[in-house]
């Protein structure tokens, strides 16, 4: 591993804080260029953004401090310790994202899922090029295997799953799929249904549906130490549900499905009602 990027004597680039840096930037400049091609006021962007990463880093924090509360405990000092004890979940951070960027796009009456698609993009591309810097770190590797994709760490003598790696290209393929059906998904027949035009979201949804599936899968190769039980496989798993259910609620299918629960709803109170008001015939003997 590389752990050190760079020597200058006595000053050191070490490689995770590089990367974290560059993935900042890079996720800035993918953000921006998007709210900027939809006419979005570049001041705003920024400012929405960086409170979304706030919430994102807090949320981020909080669930890796739930999930990994064995080795926590109620230790206050170590939560807020980030240097002494790093760590942030991914599940966190992309949630905590969200919803602060949901909230802010509502507040300036943008279209909310258009600015969450946006994020999806810039997340993948992001998320990919951090791990490669983990993987350089050392942090995050996988269990100990002995499949030839395995990587030798430094001083071990067993092979670990490159998990990283895994990761990293799975977010980049998230990532060029995304970029790829940007602007072919509304011509979907099946997102579409009857309706003239497709909503927004259909891109947060994918990312959110293969992001949880991507880190489930992952997850299978590495230790679970230290963890609550099956704490990270729960949290993956509901991931990819919300990401499913949101698909299907953005969809045309699920307003057909509603609407024709409606108007059956509507068709038999009407029965009832016509039933219920309608005067009655006479009797033979009334006649008579």
């Amino acid at each position: 591993m590389l752990p050190v990027l760079v020597s200058f004597g006595s000053f050191s680039i070490h490689t995770l804080p590089f990367f974290l840096v560059i993935s900042f930037f890079l996720m800035l400049f993918l953000f921006w260029r998007k709210g900027r091609a939809e006419h979005l006021s570049e001041y705003a962007v920024f400012d929405v953004l960086l409170l979304a990463l706030l919430g994102g880093l807090l949320l981020g924090r909080l669930v890796f401090i739930v999930v990994q509360y064995p080795s926590f405990q109620l230790d206050v000092g170590k939560w807020l310790n980030v240097l002494g004890s790093p760590g942030m979940h991914s599940v966190g951070f992309i949630a905590g994202m969200s919803y602060v960027l949901y909230r802010q796009a509502l507040k300036r009456k943008w279209d909310a899922f258009e600015v969450l698609d946006f994020l999806s993009i810039a997340l993948s591309f992001t998320l990919s090029f951090l791990y490669v810097g983990l993987f350089f770190d050392g942090a995050g590797h996988g269990r100990a295997t002995t499949l030839p994709i395995g990587i030798r760490l430094p001083e071990s003598v067993d092979a670990y799953h490159p998990r990283q790696l895994y990761v990293s290209l799975g977010f980049l393929l998230i990532g060029i799929f995304l970029t790829r059906v940007e602007y072919r998904y509304r011509t979907f027949s099946w997102y579409r249904s009857s309706k003239n035009t497709a909503k927004t979201g259909f891109l947060f949804s994918c990312f959110l549906l293969f992001a949880g599936s991507l880190l489930f899968l992952a997850s299978l190769t590495q230790n679970q130490l230290g963890t609550l039980p099956y704490g990270n496989y729960v949290l993956y798993l509901l991931l990819a549900a919300s990401g499913a259910v949101l698909l299907w609620r953005r969809s045309g299918s699920s307003e057909r499905l509603f609407s024709s629960k409606s108007s059956q709803s509507t068709h038999v109170r009407l029965l009832d009602s016509e039933f219920q008001t309608s005067p009655p015939s006479p009797t033979s003997e009334e006649t008579a």
